[in-house]
């Protein structure tokens, strides 16, 4: 996992941006390790809210919220960060409310957007 892991972050390094290709692997590697990715969390976390931001780029946006969001990152993550997850959910919520508002996200994207709410929400009810 580390060897792979490193292999994503060192291209997002050099990116200095993700793309969705990244976001993939990155979530394979979070389902295959569950407890062990644990540590490397916070920057995923930010790599997931720098996709999340690029709405103009919606199959980037669409991978980090479908396979990350969708799929028990939310309910890893709350178990494995109980501390830092506030902050976490701080930083997801604003950029998914924001997209619910856009007139060029179809149906399907919001609805996407709306299971992501569902799971935070879920697992974080504060």
């Amino acid at each position: 996992m580390r060897v792979i892991y490193a292999i994503v972050k060192r291209e997002f390094e050099l990116l200095r941006d993700v793309n969705d290709d990244g976001i993939v692997v990155l979530c394979a590697l979070c389902f295959a390790s569950k407890e062990a990715f644990a540590e490397v969390l916070p920057e995923v976390f930010a790599w997931i809210k720098l996709a999340l931001d690029k709405i103009h780029e919606k199959e980037v946006f669409k991978v980090a919220l479908v396979f990350f969001l969708n799929q028990d990152f939310i309910s890893q993550a709350s178990k494995n960060c109980t501390v830092a997850f506030e902050q976490y959910v701080q930083m997801l919520v604003p950029p998914l409310l924001t997209c619910l508002n856009r007139q060029d996200f179809n149906n399907e994207l919001k609805l996407n957007i709306f299971e992501c709410l569902g799971d935070i929400s879920l697992y974080y009810p504060q």
